[in-house]
Protein backbone atom coordinates (compact mmCIF):
# COMPACT_ATOMS: atom_id res chain seq x y z
CA UNK A 1 0.00 0.00 0.00
CA UNK A 2 2.81 2.43 0.83
CA UNK A 3 4.38 1.83 -2.58
CA UNK A 4 1.05 2.20 -4.37
CA UNK A 5 -0.09 5.29 -2.49
CA UNK A 6 3.21 7.13 -2.30
CA UNK A 7 3.51 10.86 -1.73
CA UNK A 8 4.17 11.35 -5.45
CA UNK A 9 1.00 9.48 -6.34
CA UNK A 10 -1.08 11.41 -3.81
CA UNK A 11 0.34 14.65 -5.19
CA UNK A 12 -0.66 13.52 -8.68
CA UNK A 13 -4.20 12.77 -7.46
CA UNK A 14 -4.47 16.22 -5.87
CA UNK A 15 -3.38 17.93 -9.08
CA UNK A 16 -5.63 15.73 -11.20
CA UNK A 17 -8.63 16.50 -8.99
CA UNK A 18 -7.92 20.23 -9.06
CA UNK A 19 -7.91 20.20 -12.86
CA UNK A 20 -11.22 18.32 -12.86
CA UNK A 21 -13.14 21.12 -11.16
CA UNK A 22 -15.48 22.79 -13.62
CA UNK A 23 -19.01 22.75 -14.95
CA UNK A 24 -18.53 19.20 -16.28
CA UNK A 25 -18.01 18.04 -12.70
CA UNK A 26 -21.66 18.82 -11.91
CA UNK A 27 -22.74 16.33 -14.59
CA UNK A 28 -20.33 13.71 -13.26
CA UNK A 29 -21.65 14.09 -9.70
CA UNK A 30 -25.34 14.13 -10.63
CA UNK A 31 -25.05 11.36 -13.21
CA UNK A 32 -25.11 8.41 -10.78
CA UNK A 33 -28.50 9.62 -9.55
CA UNK A 34 -30.30 11.08 -12.58
CA UNK A 35 -28.67 9.45 -15.63
CA UNK A 36 -31.30 7.75 -17.85
CA UNK A 37 -29.00 4.75 -18.41
CA UNK A 38 -26.76 4.51 -15.34
CA UNK A 39 -28.76 5.81 -12.36
CA UNK A 40 -28.42 3.68 -9.22
CA UNK A 41 -32.19 3.94 -8.76
CA UNK A 42 -32.72 2.14 -12.06
CA UNK A 43 -30.40 -0.72 -11.17
CA UNK A 44 -31.60 -0.96 -7.56
CA UNK A 45 -35.32 -0.03 -7.33
CA UNK A 46 -35.51 -0.58 -3.52
CA UNK A 47 -33.42 2.58 -3.18
CA UNK A 48 -36.58 4.52 -4.06
CA UNK A 49 -37.99 3.30 -0.75
CA UNK A 50 -34.97 4.84 0.98
CA UNK A 51 -35.79 8.25 -0.49
CA UNK A 52 -39.39 7.96 0.68
CA UNK A 53 -38.18 7.04 4.17
CA UNK A 54 -35.75 9.91 4.67
CA UNK A 55 -38.23 12.39 6.13
CA UNK A 56 -39.60 9.99 8.73
CA UNK A 57 -36.19 8.55 9.64
CA UNK A 58 -34.60 12.00 10.00
CA UNK A 59 -36.76 12.89 13.00
CA UNK A 60 -35.54 10.00 15.13
CA UNK A 61 -32.26 8.86 13.56
CA UNK A 62 -30.74 11.90 11.87
CA UNK A 63 -27.23 10.89 13.06
CA UNK A 64 -27.50 7.81 10.86
CA UNK A 65 -29.45 9.41 8.02
CA UNK A 66 -26.98 12.27 7.47
CA UNK A 67 -23.86 10.15 6.76
CA UNK A 68 -26.01 7.65 4.81
CA UNK A 69 -27.01 10.48 2.45
CA UNK A 70 -23.59 12.13 2.31
CA UNK A 71 -21.70 8.92 1.44
CA UNK A 72 -23.19 8.43 -2.06
CA UNK A 73 -22.66 12.11 -2.84
CA UNK A 74 -19.03 11.86 -1.71
CA UNK A 75 -18.46 8.73 -3.79
CA UNK A 76 -19.99 10.39 -6.84
CA UNK A 77 -17.75 13.43 -6.26
CA UNK A 78 -14.54 11.39 -5.97
CA UNK A 79 -15.58 9.33 -8.99
CA UNK A 80 -16.15 12.51 -11.01
CA UNK A 81 -12.89 14.12 -9.91
CA UNK A 82 -10.89 11.09 -11.03
CA UNK A 83 -12.75 9.82 -14.11
CA UNK A 84 -14.26 13.13 -15.27
CA UNK A 85 -16.53 12.58 -18.29
CA UNK A 86 -15.91 8.82 -18.03
CA UNK A 87 -17.58 8.65 -14.60
CA UNK A 88 -19.95 5.95 -15.91
CA UNK A 89 -17.13 3.81 -17.27
CA UNK A 90 -16.73 2.79 -20.88
CA UNK A 91 -18.82 -0.34 -20.42
CA UNK A 92 -20.15 -2.42 -17.57
CA UNK A 93 -23.17 -3.31 -15.47
CA UNK A 94 -24.09 -0.37 -13.26
CA UNK A 95 -21.70 1.78 -11.24
CA UNK A 96 -19.42 -0.38 -9.10
CA UNK A 97 -17.84 2.55 -7.26
CA UNK A 98 -21.24 3.49 -5.85
CA UNK A 99 -21.74 0.08 -4.23
CA UNK A 100 -20.31 1.03 -0.78
CA UNK A 101 -23.19 3.50 -0.35
CA UNK A 102 -25.97 1.00 -0.97
CA UNK A 103 -26.10 -0.87 2.38
CA UNK A 104 -26.65 2.29 4.43
CA UNK A 105 -29.24 3.58 1.96
CA UNK A 106 -31.13 0.28 2.10
CA UNK A 107 -31.20 0.46 5.91
CA UNK A 108 -33.10 3.74 5.50
CA UNK A 109 -35.92 1.70 3.96
CA UNK A 110 -36.61 0.03 7.32
CA UNK A 111 -39.15 2.55 8.72
CA UNK A 112 -41.22 2.55 5.51
CA UNK A 113 -41.03 -1.24 5.14
CA UNK A 114 -42.10 -1.66 8.76
CA UNK A 115 -45.03 0.73 8.29
CA UNK A 116 -46.18 -1.10 5.15
CA UNK A 117 -45.86 -4.49 6.86
CA UNK A 118 -48.11 -3.36 9.71
CA UNK A 119 -50.85 -2.14 7.38
CA UNK A 120 -54.03 -4.27 7.56
CA UNK A 121 -54.82 -6.22 4.43
CA UNK A 122 -52.48 -7.57 1.78
CA UNK A 123 -53.21 -4.96 -0.88
CA UNK A 124 -51.14 -2.36 0.96
CA UNK A 125 -48.08 -4.62 0.70
CA UNK A 126 -48.18 -5.11 -3.06
CA UNK A 127 -46.05 -2.02 -3.88
CA UNK A 128 -43.37 -3.32 -1.52
CA UNK A 129 -43.36 -6.81 -3.02
CA UNK A 130 -43.32 -5.42 -6.57
CA UNK A 131 -40.37 -3.17 -5.77
CA UNK A 132 -38.41 -6.04 -4.24
CA UNK A 133 -39.30 -8.35 -7.14
CA UNK A 134 -38.20 -5.72 -9.67
CA UNK A 135 -34.86 -5.35 -7.89
CA UNK A 136 -34.37 -9.12 -7.84
CA UNK A 137 -35.18 -9.53 -11.53
CA UNK A 138 -32.87 -6.70 -12.56
CA UNK A 139 -29.96 -8.14 -10.58
CA UNK A 140 -30.67 -11.63 -11.96
CA UNK A 141 -30.63 -10.29 -15.53
CA UNK A 142 -27.22 -8.74 -14.92
CA UNK A 143 -25.76 -11.79 -13.17
CA UNK A 144 -27.24 -14.57 -15.31
CA UNK A 145 -27.01 -13.06 -18.80
CA UNK A 146 -23.71 -11.67 -20.18
CA UNK A 147 -24.31 -7.95 -20.48
CA UNK A 148 -21.57 -7.68 -23.11
CA UNK A 149 -24.22 -9.13 -25.45
CA UNK A 150 -26.15 -5.87 -25.24
CA UNK A 151 -23.06 -3.88 -26.18
CA UNK A 152 -22.46 -6.15 -29.15
CA UNK A 153 -26.09 -5.69 -30.26
CA UNK A 154 -25.76 -1.90 -30.12
CA UNK A 155 -22.47 -1.82 -32.04
CA UNK A 156 -23.91 -4.15 -34.70
CA UNK A 157 -26.54 -1.46 -35.37
CA UNK A 158 -23.88 1.20 -35.80
CA UNK A 159 -24.38 2.74 -32.34
CA UNK A 160 -21.55 3.73 -29.98
CA UNK A 161 -22.37 2.66 -26.41
CA UNK A 162 -18.75 3.31 -25.34
CA UNK A 163 -18.90 7.08 -25.84
CA UNK A 164 -19.01 9.24 -22.68
CA UNK A 165 -22.33 10.72 -23.81
CA UNK A 166 -23.96 7.27 -23.84
CA UNK A 167 -24.58 7.61 -20.10
CA UNK A 168 -27.08 10.37 -20.90
CA UNK A 169 -28.95 8.44 -23.59
CA UNK A 170 -31.86 6.23 -22.49
CA UNK A 171 -31.42 3.80 -25.41
CA UNK A 172 -28.20 2.61 -23.75
CA UNK A 173 -29.94 1.41 -20.61
CA UNK A 174 -28.90 -2.22 -20.27
CA UNK A 175 -31.90 -3.42 -18.27
CA UNK A 176 -34.60 -3.88 -21.00
CA UNK A 177 -32.39 -6.01 -23.23
CA UNK A 178 -31.13 -8.04 -20.27
CA UNK A 179 -34.64 -8.75 -19.02
CA UNK A 180 -35.68 -9.87 -22.50
CA UNK A 181 -32.75 -12.29 -22.72
CA UNK A 182 -33.43 -13.53 -19.20
CA UNK A 183 -36.62 -15.15 -20.55
CA UNK A 184 -34.46 -17.46 -22.66
CA UNK A 185 -32.67 -20.04 -20.44
CA UNK A 186 -30.21 -20.67 -23.27
CA UNK A 187 -28.64 -17.28 -22.56
CA UNK A 188 -27.96 -18.02 -18.89
CA UNK A 189 -24.29 -18.36 -18.07
CA UNK A 190 -24.04 -19.10 -14.36
CA UNK A 191 -20.95 -20.80 -13.00
CA UNK A 192 -22.90 -23.68 -11.46
CA UNK A 193 -24.68 -24.28 -14.79
CA UNK A 194 -21.39 -24.36 -16.67
CA UNK A 195 -19.85 -26.73 -14.12
CA UNK A 196 -22.98 -28.88 -14.06
CA UNK A 197 -22.84 -29.29 -17.84
CA UNK A 198 -19.27 -30.52 -17.36
CA UNK A 199 -20.46 -33.10 -14.80
CA UNK A 200 -19.46 -31.20 -11.64
CA UNK A 201 -22.44 -30.85 -9.27
CA UNK A 202 -20.60 -29.28 -6.30
CA UNK A 203 -21.32 -25.64 -7.13
CA UNK A 204 -25.03 -26.41 -7.64
CA UNK A 205 -25.18 -28.12 -4.23
CA UNK A 206 -23.57 -25.10 -2.56
CA UNK A 207 -26.02 -22.73 -4.25
CA UNK A 208 -28.96 -24.85 -3.18
CA UNK A 209 -27.67 -24.91 0.40
CA UNK A 210 -27.43 -21.12 0.39
CA UNK A 211 -31.04 -20.86 -0.84
CA UNK A 212 -32.24 -23.22 1.90
CA UNK A 213 -30.50 -21.15 4.60
CA UNK A 214 -31.92 -17.92 3.16
CA UNK A 215 -35.42 -19.41 3.15
CA UNK A 216 -34.93 -20.56 6.75
CA UNK A 217 -33.94 -16.98 7.64
CA UNK A 218 -37.26 -15.67 6.27
CA UNK A 219 -39.20 -18.41 8.08
CA UNK A 220 -37.54 -17.52 11.38
CA UNK A 221 -38.43 -13.87 10.97
CA UNK A 222 -42.02 -14.37 9.81
CA UNK A 223 -43.19 -17.63 11.37
CA UNK A 224 -41.21 -17.96 14.60
CA UNK A 225 -43.43 -18.50 17.67
CA UNK A 226 -44.24 -15.38 19.64
CA UNK A 227 -42.77 -17.08 22.69
CA UNK A 228 -39.33 -16.48 21.17
CA UNK A 229 -38.18 -12.97 22.01
CA UNK A 230 -37.66 -10.47 19.21
CA UNK A 231 -33.95 -10.19 19.98
CA UNK A 232 -33.39 -13.95 19.88
CA UNK A 233 -35.40 -14.22 16.67
CA UNK A 234 -33.36 -11.48 15.01
CA UNK A 235 -30.06 -13.05 16.10
CA UNK A 236 -31.14 -16.43 14.69
CA UNK A 237 -32.23 -14.86 11.40
CA UNK A 238 -29.02 -12.82 11.10
CA UNK A 239 -26.94 -15.93 11.76
CA UNK A 240 -28.73 -17.89 9.05
CA UNK A 241 -28.38 -15.01 6.59
CA UNK A 242 -24.66 -14.66 7.32
CA UNK A 243 -24.20 -18.41 6.90
CA UNK A 244 -26.02 -18.38 3.55
CA UNK A 245 -23.73 -15.60 2.29
CA UNK A 246 -20.40 -16.68 3.75
CA UNK A 247 -20.30 -20.48 3.88
CA UNK A 248 -20.53 -21.07 0.09
CA UNK A 249 -17.77 -18.54 -0.64
CA UNK A 250 -14.73 -20.49 0.52
CA UNK A 251 -15.35 -23.73 -1.40
CA UNK A 252 -16.43 -21.70 -4.43
CA UNK A 253 -12.95 -20.17 -4.61
CA UNK A 254 -11.53 -23.56 -5.52
CA UNK A 255 -14.55 -24.74 -7.52
CA UNK A 256 -14.33 -21.79 -9.90
CA UNK A 257 -10.89 -22.97 -10.95
CA UNK A 258 -12.79 -25.67 -12.85
CA UNK A 259 -15.02 -23.14 -14.61
CA UNK A 260 -14.39 -22.89 -18.39
CA UNK A 261 -15.06 -19.15 -18.25
CA UNK A 262 -12.12 -18.86 -15.86
CA UNK A 263 -9.81 -20.63 -18.27
CA UNK A 264 -10.30 -24.22 -17.11
CA UNK A 265 -10.65 -27.16 -19.46
CA UNK A 266 -8.34 -25.61 -22.07
CA UNK A 267 -5.21 -27.72 -22.67
CA UNK A 268 -3.49 -24.84 -24.46
CA UNK A 269 -3.51 -22.83 -21.23
CA UNK A 270 -1.92 -25.66 -19.27
CA UNK A 271 0.66 -26.21 -22.02
CA UNK A 272 1.62 -22.53 -22.09
CA UNK A 273 1.89 -22.53 -18.31
CA UNK A 274 4.21 -25.53 -18.25
CA UNK A 275 6.32 -24.15 -21.11
CA UNK A 276 6.90 -20.84 -19.33
CA UNK A 277 7.54 -22.51 -16.00
CA UNK A 278 10.49 -24.27 -17.57
CA UNK A 279 11.66 -21.29 -19.63
CA UNK A 280 11.55 -18.20 -17.38
CA UNK A 281 14.45 -17.28 -15.16
CA UNK A 282 14.94 -14.82 -12.33
CA UNK A 283 14.79 -11.26 -13.61
CA UNK A 284 12.25 -12.03 -16.36
CA UNK A 285 8.79 -10.48 -16.60
CA UNK A 286 5.55 -11.50 -18.30
CA UNK A 287 3.22 -9.27 -20.31
CA UNK A 288 -0.21 -10.81 -20.90
CA UNK A 289 -2.62 -9.56 -23.55
CA UNK A 290 -5.16 -8.83 -22.29
CA UNK A 291 -7.00 -8.18 -19.06
CA UNK A 292 -10.27 -10.03 -18.24
CA UNK A 293 -10.06 -12.76 -20.88
CA UNK A 294 -10.12 -16.50 -19.93
CA UNK A 295 -6.31 -16.69 -20.21
CA UNK A 296 -6.00 -13.81 -17.71
CA UNK A 297 -8.34 -15.52 -15.22
CA UNK A 298 -6.39 -18.75 -15.64
CA UNK A 299 -3.05 -17.03 -15.13
CA UNK A 300 -4.24 -15.12 -12.10
CA UNK A 301 -5.09 -18.40 -10.36
CA UNK A 302 -2.24 -20.63 -11.60
CA UNK A 303 0.98 -18.68 -12.05
CA UNK A 304 3.24 -19.68 -9.16
CA UNK A 305 6.73 -18.65 -10.25
CA UNK A 306 8.74 -15.80 -8.63
CA UNK A 307 8.51 -13.87 -11.89
CA UNK A 308 6.24 -10.80 -11.97
CA UNK A 309 3.57 -10.42 -14.61
CA UNK A 310 1.18 -7.74 -15.72
CA UNK A 311 -1.49 -7.38 -18.38
CA UNK A 312 -2.42 -4.95 -21.11
CA UNK A 313 -5.80 -3.24 -20.73
CA UNK A 314 -8.97 -4.65 -22.22
CA UNK A 315 -9.24 -2.63 -25.40
CA UNK A 316 -12.60 -1.05 -26.11
CA UNK A 317 -13.74 -1.64 -29.70
CA UNK A 318 -12.89 1.33 -31.87
CA UNK A 319 -10.33 2.78 -29.47
CA UNK A 320 -6.61 3.11 -30.10
CA UNK A 321 -4.71 -0.09 -29.39
CA UNK A 322 -1.88 0.18 -26.87
CA UNK A 323 1.65 0.28 -28.27
CA UNK A 324 3.01 -3.19 -27.60
CA UNK A 325 6.65 -2.27 -28.01
CA UNK A 326 6.34 0.74 -25.71
CA UNK A 327 4.56 -1.39 -23.09
CA UNK A 328 7.35 -3.98 -23.17
CA UNK A 329 10.09 -1.33 -22.93
CA UNK A 330 8.32 0.31 -20.00
CA UNK A 331 8.17 -3.03 -18.17
CA UNK A 332 11.81 -3.77 -18.94
CA UNK A 333 12.84 -0.44 -17.43
CA UNK A 334 11.62 -1.59 -14.03
CA UNK A 335 14.29 -2.69 -11.58
CA UNK A 336 12.74 -6.17 -11.19
CA UNK A 337 12.95 -6.83 -14.95
CA UNK A 338 16.01 -4.89 -16.04
CA UNK A 339 18.31 -7.94 -16.05
CA UNK A 340 15.99 -10.41 -17.79
CA UNK A 341 13.64 -10.88 -20.69
CA UNK A 342 10.06 -9.77 -21.26
CA UNK A 343 7.78 -12.59 -22.41
CA UNK A 344 4.62 -11.61 -24.28
CA UNK A 345 1.69 -14.00 -23.82
CA UNK A 346 -1.44 -13.58 -25.94
CA UNK A 347 -4.54 -15.47 -27.01
CA UNK A 348 -6.88 -15.39 -29.98
CA UNK A 349 -9.59 -14.47 -27.44
CA UNK A 350 -7.90 -11.16 -26.72
CA UNK A 351 -9.83 -8.16 -28.19
CA UNK A 352 -6.58 -6.84 -29.69
CA UNK A 353 -5.49 -10.10 -31.30
CA UNK A 354 -7.35 -9.41 -34.53
CA UNK A 355 -5.86 -5.92 -34.69
CA UNK A 356 -2.32 -7.17 -34.18
CA UNK A 357 -2.79 -9.93 -36.80
CA UNK A 358 -4.37 -8.08 -39.72
CA UNK A 359 -5.43 -10.36 -42.60
CA UNK A 360 -3.17 -13.13 -41.31
CA UNK A 361 -0.13 -10.85 -41.32
CA UNK A 362 1.30 -10.17 -37.90
CA UNK A 363 1.34 -6.54 -36.80
CA UNK A 364 3.48 -7.36 -33.77
CA UNK A 365 6.72 -5.30 -33.77
CA UNK A 366 9.90 -6.88 -35.11
CA UNK A 367 11.41 -6.73 -31.63
CA UNK A 368 9.21 -9.71 -30.70
CA UNK A 369 10.14 -13.27 -31.69
CA UNK A 370 7.58 -16.08 -31.68
CA UNK A 371 8.67 -18.85 -29.31
CA UNK A 372 5.74 -21.25 -28.95
CA UNK A 373 2.15 -21.80 -30.09
CA UNK A 374 -0.44 -23.95 -28.33
CA UNK A 375 -3.93 -24.85 -29.55
CA UNK A 376 -5.69 -24.14 -32.83
CA UNK A 377 -9.10 -22.40 -32.82
CA UNK A 378 -8.40 -20.86 -29.41
CA UNK A 379 -4.68 -20.41 -29.73
CA UNK A 380 -2.14 -19.22 -27.16
CA UNK A 381 1.09 -17.66 -28.42
CA UNK A 382 4.30 -16.90 -26.52
CA UNK A 383 6.68 -14.25 -27.83
CA UNK A 384 10.01 -13.01 -26.49
CA UNK A 385 10.84 -9.30 -26.54
CA UNK A 386 14.40 -8.86 -27.84
CA UNK A 387 15.12 -5.20 -28.59
CA UNK A 388 18.46 -4.29 -30.18
CA UNK A 389 21.10 -3.39 -27.62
Amino acid sequence: PLARYSLDYLAFLAGHARQSVGKELLLAVSGPFVSPSKSVFLFSPPLVLALLSVRGAWKSEWRFVLPALLLPVALALFQGLFYRDLWAGAYGWGLRFMLPALPALLVLCAPLVDAIALQPGRSARWPLWLTLAAGGLIQASGAWVPWITSYQAWTSRGLDPYAPGAAWTARFLLIPGQLERLLDPNTWTLAWLRLRSAGDQRAAVLGFAALVMSFACVVVLVRAPRSIGGRARNVAAASLLAASLILPLWPNLSLLRSDPEWGAGRPQHEQALEWLRSSVTEGDCLLLDSYAIPLWFFWMNRWDQPVPWTSLPFEIPGSAVSDLGESARRIQSRAACSQGRVWYLTSTESPTYGVRHLEGKSAIPADFNLQAVFGQARRVEIWAFSPPR
